[in-house]
């Protein structure tokens, strides 16, 4: 799984990522704030996508729901109104 690449093209950085995802490896030596910064961030931004995804989608429900009482209201009070 460790690949004997240079370091400066971020080989060594992703597999050692890697290696943290897959409980039972040992590191040789602890990560840094980058590294830990490059794990988390994919999971930070999914967490926001899917809450603004679920935003959306109860926005929209809502607004179904509103404009379905609207119409309800609108065919019980007309025969009041327009006779």
């Amino acid at each position: 799984m460790i690949q004997k690449r240079n370091a400066n093209d971020g080989t060594v950085l992703v597999t050692r990522l890697i290696i943290l995802t897959h409980p039972g490896h040992q590191l040789s030596q602890p990560i840094n704030a980058l590294e830990k910064l490059l794990l988390l961030l994919p999971t930070i931004v999914y967490l926001i996508f899917i809450f603004c995804n679920r935003l959306v989608y109860n926005a929209g429900i809502l607004i179904r729901f509103i404009h379905a009482k609207a119409i309800t209201l609108n065919c019980m009070l007309k025969p009041l109104f327009f006779r």
